[in-house]
């Protein structure tokens, strides 16, 4: 459930870096699109829709600032180029 104060934006996985140390890559992910779900101002997860129509979630850790300030790049790039 995303709550009225939640912004949701578009992110388009590219490869070009990795998000998380914890995982080898995302080269299923890319050429993917995500939901990139924000609560309060914070990232929490983004929500990959796989090409087969399938969903992956990325949780993203409030303490992992790296992961989320390269995300809300990305994201920020993406959007803007959409509208």
């Amino acid at each position: 459930m995303i709550k009225l104060n939640s912004k949701i934006r578009y992110v388009k996985i590219t490869g070009e870096r990795k998000f998380s140390p914890w995982k080898n890559d995302y080269n299923e992910y890319i050429g993917s699109y995500g939901i990139i779900v924000e609560r309060n101002g914070s990232i929490v997860r983004v929500n990959i829709i796989n090409h087969d129509k399938s969903i992956a979630v990325i949780t993203i850790s409030r303490y992992d600032i790296k992961v989320a300030s390269e995300i809300e790049r990305i994201a920020c790039a993406f959007y803007e180029s959409r509208h």
